[in-house]
């Protein structure tokens, strides 16, 4: 099975990967924080966030992706609970889905 992948071009919204992480963090498949945005404004948001330690800082991964390339570079950084600073899944319901299914995303 093979999901057809929207470009950006087709008027959907460009997403990024960004990994939050301490200077001494070399790693960002085991440390920090992976997510994924649209806004600009997720950086500010994390530094207001009692969950994120101060003094991160904000590496941008990946960017100019579609919603679904963006998912699926956080559920491959992100594929279990708790690993760095995130407490949950990469990707989001769908590509976890997807990828549990052993289908192949056309990315």
């Amino acid at each position: 099975m093979t999901i057809q992948n929207p470009k950006p071009s087709d008027g959907k919204r460009i997403h990024g990967v960004y990994w939050l992480h301490l200077p001494e963090h070399t790693d960002p498949f085991t440390q920090g924080y992976v997510g994924i945005t649209h806004r600009k404004s997720r950086q500010k948001e994390h530094r207001d966030s009692r969950r994120i330690p101060s003094g991160f800082i904000f590496t941008v991964l990946a960017e100019n992706l579609t919603r679904f390339e963006a998912a699926t570079m956080e559920w491959e950084h992100r594929k279990e609970r708790n690993i760095g600073w995130n407490t949950k899944k990469g990707g989001g319901k769908f590509i976890r889905a997807l990828m549990a299914s052993g289908a192949s995303p056309n990315v």
